[in-house]
Parts: structure tokens; sequence; C-alpha cells
């Protein structure tokens, strides 16, 4: 059975495993432990996603999901997951950079947004995860939430 929670200390080897899989390296996982998602199914840790906070806006640092369970949704879940999490403790703007992938941010709800936008809306710790360069996405919290799930599902 698929349980997606919030994640704790205990789970950062299961998601340094996952972001290994991946080919990612995140030094700051032990800083952003408290705003992760992690999903196991039975005790299996399947996939997980964690955000950086300045305020009331956040920076979507990793989603990882396992490669043998990739094209079940499971990103969609943990991403939708976080979101929620993330609105719960009071963030109004989530970001990301989806340089690698835009089409899924898209899929799920975010919005293309400008380097310059971020640069006039929010603080350095925020601008500094960007470049002009980055296809830079963002969701806005709760009205993320009330808009119809865009994903390509069957």
């Amino acid at each position: 059975m698929l349980e997606i929670r919030a994640a704790f200390d205990g789970d950062v080897v299961k998601i340094r495993e996952l972001l290994q899989e991946s080919r990612l390296n995140l030094n700051s996982l032990d800083k952003i432990i408290l705003n992760s998602m992690i999903a196991y199914d039975g005790e299996e840790a399947v996939a997980a996603a964690g955000f950086s906070v300045d305020g009331n806006s956040a920076v979507i640092q990793y989603v990882v999901v396992r490669k043998k369970r990739q094209k079940e949704y499971l990103g969609d879940g943990i991403l939708k997951a976080l979101l929620n999490f993330a609105d719960k403790k009071g963030i109004k703007r989530v970001y990301v950079k989806g340089t690698a992938i835009p089409h899924f941010f898209q899929s799920v709800g975010f919005e293309e947004v400008s380097y310059e936008n971020i640069m006039e809306a929010e603080p350095d710790s925020v601008i500094n995860h960007f470049s002009k360069e980055d296809s830079i996405f963002t969701a806005k919290l709760p009205d993320f939430f009330l808009k119809a799930c865009r994903s390509n599902k069957s």
C-alpha cells in the first residue's frame, strides 16, 4: 500500500538513495528534511520531494521517483502532496527550476514565470536559485488547488 507522509530525519538515507539513483546531488538535504515528503510502498521508498523556504515563498529542491516506478504518476502525487504541505505551512508561492523537465511541471498546473518577475517579487535567497537561462515555474497557493488537474492521465 502506498503511503505519502512528511519526511523526518530517519528518512534521510532513503531519500539520498533516491537522489543517487536519479543522479542528483543535494548537499542541503539535512537542512530541508522537515520540508520534505516521502512516499513508501510497503518498506520501499519510491518517491520524495522537498523545498527550501524564505518567508512565505519556497523553492522546490528535488522531486525524485524510483526509476522502476516511473510512469505510475508517483511524481504527480508526491509533488501535489508537497504543495499541500507547503500550503499548510503558510507558503504562498512555490518556484521550481524546470529546465530539464518543463512539460512535467506544466502538466500538473505550474505556470512559467520570467527571471525578471522573480527579481521584482522575491528576496535574494529565492532569486539565487535561478539564472536568466532557466525555465522557471511557479504555483500560487492555495489557488493552485482550485484548478482542475491538467495531467494527461487516461
